[in-house]
């Protein structure tokens, strides 16, 4: 999986952001030179699968959003093409949104975190896109930072609109939340597992995004709490996505051409995209020289005595926790 940033630049300003090493730091947007060479680049995998996920900051913000969204349209080869945004510009490029090709992560916040004004805004844009066909490429997401967050203007809306994609995630700490990111998981497991539980009772889809909570963090009641989801869901990829905490390369392409194994670990794992000749070489170098490395750190004490540390079958969360010790 491979996302191009083609801003560094966002209209928010949110608490939690896992990319505030770059966003709104400087006016960077991605030329279109740049764009075609990080796209070439992309599809340099021997099994590319079409897909090219756009990113930012705030994607469009970006003063040559249109003209990129263009050049992935008249790309054959690109099929699916996941726009990660809070939503609240969709109205003003929906000509352009309307192709097929594009499918939207909205990043959904509370009215508390960014204002009435706004969220309202983005609300009917997601109702602009619904009328546009959207509905089966949308999803929403939501991610947990504190504990008790407010999560019903997220179910309100999903129930709403029939929207039953939902993506949950509980935030890596960034520079305005220092504490370990384990910890963090810990304090914020309890929230995760009441609105998964909501979510399955509401009959939405979701899954749970990286950083997700290792077995040995949940209680015995909460065990109990959790086989009961594993036997709702159904589906396979979504059990997988709620009980699985491994991970695997997510590459970021930025603007300048730089490459970062995800967010969670930008501040190790910058390389030039023009230092490898293909994507598949640069996938090889993040799992060998990082992924690898960190595996062998245990994330706390008790992964010295977990048979699940020592087979890998057990990340311990975000990679990126095992560097908070």
């Amino acid at each position: 999986m491979a996302n191009i940033m083609i801003t560094e630049c966002c209209n928010l300003h949110c608490p939690y952001c896992f990319a505030d090493e770059f966003v709104n730091k400087k006016s960077n947007y991605i030329s279109s030179k740049s764009f075609q060479q990080a796209l070439a680049f992309i599809k340099s995998a021997e099994h590319f699968n079409g897909r090219v996920g756009i990113i930012g900051g705030e994607p469009t913000i970006a003063p040559n959003f249109s003209e990129l969204l263009q050049l992935l349209i008249e790309d054959n080869e690109v099929t699916r093409v996941p726009i990660y945004t809070n939503g609240l510009l969709i109205d003003k490029y929906i000509s352009l949104l309307q192709n097929k090709k594009f499918d939207f992560l909205i990043n959904f916040n509370s009215p508390t975190d960014i204002g009435y004004v706004k969220y309202q805004h983005i609300v009917d844009n997601i109702g602009l896109l619904i009328k546009n066909g959207k509905i089966s490429n949308l999803a929403l997401g939501i991610n947990l930072y504190h504990e008790n967050q407010d999560v019903e203007y997220y179910i309100r809306v999903l129930k709403q609109y029939g929207i039953h994609h939902a993506r949950v995630a509980i935030t890596t700490p960034n520079d305005k939340f220092t504490e370990s990111g384990f910890i963090r998981l810990k304090r914020l497991r309890k929230d995760l597992l009441a609105l998964t539980s909501r979510l399955i009772y509401e009959d939405i889809h979701f899954i749970v995004d990286c950083n997700r909570p290792p077995e040995c963090i949940w209680d015995d009641t909460e065990q109990i709490k959790l086989d009961f989801i594993h036997r709702k869901l159904l589906n396979t990829t979504q059990q997988q996505n709620f009980f699985n905490s491994k991970c695997n390369p997510v590459i970021d392409i930025l603007p300048d051409l730089t490459a970062i194994r995800c967010f969670g670990l930008s501040d190790i794992s910058k390389v030039k995209i023009s230092d490898f000749p293909n994507i598949d070489e640069l996938m090889q170098y993040y799992r060998r020289n990082i992924d690898d490395a960190l595996l062998l750190q245990p994330t706390t004490e008790h992964c010295r005595d977990c048979e699940a540390f020592y087979s890998q079958a057990c990340y311990g969360g975000c990679l990126s926790n095992k560097r908070c010790l």
